[in-house]
């Protein structure tokens, strides 16, 4: 595979583009991307699949020009996030979908995966915008809840959803870890609340009315420690402001 075959381009996130290439999906990252972490997001998506999930097979990793690119199964069709910008009336339902979806992810026993909680404290700890003093109660604050070895997706969201011909598929496996399901909620319902507080609302609630296991106060719980972490991440523009709220406070904007 060569960069310059690489011209039908079909999405795109903070490190890598997204193309299309006969019948794979080519994720090629930005330049300087270490081989490694690719090798690294392959095997979590291998891990996915193994679990019966279903999730674009991978094939590999290459490099071109020294530019570094996962090989993997193209699936056609939208998002459920496009779908979702397309017929609001019908939000209800789609957000139901993805939450039967996401509650089937956190049945998966996830041991072979990495550590949330780890994860969490090197997010929080590599926070720019967070002091010292916020970090380390945020820490002690990740340290006091209880651990869970479920498998947790790390950015589950409608735009990480395909609406196949055969059924949903779910992409972008790069944060999933073992830990909290409840802290994995969190993180949707936060990254929901940052672009529509009644889609954010909606998704909580579906969440909690199915699940058997999870309520609204031990996700919201979660709030300041998913914030903070949140911060360690580039692109946020507007939502700095409403992510330190949530750390300082402990709880959402009025």
């Amino acid at each position: 595979m060569r960069i310059n075959d690489l011209v039908n381009r079909i999405g795109f996130g903070s490190k890598a583009v997204v193309f299309r290439h006969e019948n794979k999906a080519i994720k090629l990252f930005e330049p300087g991307y270490l081989e490694t972490n690719a090798y690294f997001e392959v095997k979590l998506q291998q891990l996915a699949l193994n679990a019966s999930l279903p999730v674009p097979m991978v094939y590999g990793v290459t490099v071109s020009n020294d530019r570094v690119m996962i090989e993997m199964e193209y699936i056609k069709g939208k998002t459920l996030g496009d779908r979702m910008l397309a017929d609001m009336r019908h939000i209800a339902d789609f957000i139901s979908r993805s939450v039967e979806l996401q509650i089937e992810v956190h049945k998966v026993k996830a041991k072979d995966f990495p550590s949330q909680k780890d994860k969490l404290m090197r997010d929080i700890e590599a926070a720019k915008l967070l002091n010292k003093n916020q970090k380390l109660t945020l820490q002690n604050m990740l340290h006091s809840f209880i651990s869970e070895d479920l498998l947790c997706h790390g950015d589950f969201h409608a735009f990480n959803i395909i609406q196949s011909n055969q059924g949903l598929v779910i992409i972008d496996w790069v944060d999933a870890t073992c830990g909290c399901i409840a802290a994995d909620v969190c993180r949707s319902f936060l990254l929901y609340l940052l672009t529509n507080k009644e889609v954010a609302n909606l998704y909580l609630q579906h969440y909690c009315e199915r699940s058997t296991s999870v309520t609204k106060e031990e996700v919201l719980k979660w709030l300041p420690i998913i914030a903070g972490a949140r911060l360690s991440e580039n692109n946020l523009h507007d939502a700095v402001n409403v992510l330190l709220h949530i750390v300082e406070n402990g709880r959402l904007p009025s």
